[in-house]
């Protein structure tokens, strides 16, 4: 089984602009890596209606540093006027 190898800036940038000018997955794919692959970047890092190559990067370090930290619950009181973040570990 082959490892999972995680989309860099440059991949990210390349699957944004190519569609932009209506690229295929499959098209998109023979340049940078698998069909699954592009898809499913896509399908994970989209703002609500386009891929932006930014915004793909900045949620995949996020869900790095995620995994990376204990999880936290967080509560949020809302109380009108309150302003208060309380993290359970």
């Amino acid at each position: 089984m082959k490892g999972y190898k995680q989309l860099n800036q440059e991949q990210r940038y390349t699957i944004a602009q190519l569609l932009k000018r209506g690229a295929s997955l499959r098209e998109i794919a023979r340049t940078i890596v698998s069909v699954s692959t592009v898809s499913r970047e896509i399908k994970r890092n989209k703002s609500k209606y386009t891929y932006r190559a930014a915004y793909a990067y900045m949620l995949a370090r996020e869900r790095i540093q995620w995994r990376q930290h204990p999880r936290l619950l967080l509560l949020i009181d809302t109380t009108p006027g309150a302003i208060s973040l309380m993290a359970i570990a």
